[in-house]
């Protein structure tokens, strides 16, 4: 029987879940399957005695604090309403950014960073240089795309303050760092078994989630709020899969050292360092080929607008959706008119800026060199309608 425990909790687990979300996501309930956790990795320190208890114990804090945070997040409003001043809502009425959840949340990966690096010498305290540089590849294949993606973008985010600008970055920077840890222990000598297996499972699904969770943050209006979605199985099956990886028998070789400590080169192998190595110059590729349609669009679109165009303004609104299209929202964009008057300009459109700007006069001579050399290359022509 208890060879099976593992197979019983994830049934359990898996009715609970699915009562969580049949129940509209109560919180109490995702709460409870994430206390299971750390609870079942203690049971089973006590049932199958590992070797090296203190990775297990890493990974038991690890959850423990993970808890802690969902229970700070997804019932933060009853800590508002029991200490206001220790739990205040931000200016919009809403659950702050950074906040103590998020304290919670970044502890997580000291813990299980710290779990996975005691499993690796415990398996092979000698140095494995190739596996490392392995799994090096491979991080770093990932993190040029998690940086391209989701980094850079909360990086160069403008208005923002610093504290929010480094919680934003933090969060994948860590995951990040715990897969890198977890590749490391994946690609390593020895054979693995399914209590391996599990963690890594578990360790992939808290990428992806989090991935998916900081992508609808960046690039959706509404952004993802905690317990209004399907967001949480990820997370659920992050805590259930570590759970049943303690429980499972197996779990007493992760920490006994490896009889054959050399790495083969498969051709598995081969083909995941291949993978790795691509992903930057494809990512590369699709961002460029994002680009020519993106401004493709924009100068067919600008062509049909200045062809219905029946006056000056339409003229004006025309060019600047084009310029917008073509630089993105962010940035002001200034139209202006050539005089009668030599070296004088009037602005007589502003999108994307303060409309106030229009109708001010403005000298060639107070742009810079660069600016008045490009403008004055150019020739007007004056349309009659």
């Amino acid at each position: 029987m208890r060879n099976r425990l593992w197979l019983v909790y994830v049934a359990i687990a898996s009715v609970a879940t699915l009562g969580y979300f049949a129940t509209g996501h109560v919180s109490y309930v995702i709460n409870v399957i994430g206390l299971s956790s750390p609870v079942m990795i203690v049971v089973a320190l006590r049932i199958w005695r590992p070797e090296k208890r203190l990775p297990w114990v890493m990974f038991s804090l690890g959850m423990f604090t993970f808890i802690l945070g969902d229970i700070v997040s997804y019932n933060y409003d009853k800590f508002h309403s029991i200490a206001p001043s220790l739990f205040p809502f931000d200016a919009d009425g809403l659950t702050p950014f950074p906040g103590w959840a998020d304290g919670f949340y970044l502890a997580v990966y000291v813990f299980m960073v710290a779990g996975i690096l005691l499993l690796i010498h415990a398996r092979d305290p000698s140095r494995d240089r190739s596996s490392f540089v392995d799994a090096l590849m491979l991080s770093i294949g990932i993190g040029v795309v998690s940086w391209v993606i989701l980094i850079s973008p909360q990086a160069y985010q403008q208005d923002v303050p610093l504290s929010l600008k480094l919680t934003s970055m933090a969060y994948p920077l860590a995951d990040l760092l715990l897969l890198g840890t977890a590749l490391r222990s994946a690609v390593g000598a020895g054979r693995k078994p399914w209590a391996f297996r599990l963690i890594i499972t578990a360790i992939v699904a808290l990428f992806i989630t989090d991935a998916f969770y900081a992508w609808m943050n960046l690039y959706t209006d509404a952004g993802y709020q905690p317990g209004s979605g399907y967001l949480e199985a990820g997370w659920i099956a992050f805590y259930v899969l570590f759970g049943a990886a303690a429980l499972h028998p197996s779990m007493r070789e992760l920490s006994e050292p490896v009889d054959d400590v050399e790495t083969k080169l498969t051709r598995g192998r081969l083909l995941v360092l291949a993978g790795a190595s691509l992903m930057a110059p494809v990512l590369g590729l699709m961002q460029r080929q994002q680009q020519y349609v993106r401004h493709e669009q924009a100068l067919r679109e600008a062509g049909m607008d200045l062809v219905t165009a029946t006056n000056r303004d339409s003229i004006h609104a025309a060019a600047g959706r084009a310029v917008l299209a073509l630089t993105g929202d962010d940035v002001s964009v200034r139209i202006f008119e050539q005089q009668e008057v030599p070296g004088e300009l009037v602005v007589v459109a502003a999108p994307g800026s303060d409309d106030r700007a229009i109708g001010t006069s403005v000298r060639l001579s107070e742009f810079d060199a660069w600016k008045r050399e490009r403008l004055q290359g150019r020739h007007a022509y004056q349309v009659t309608l």
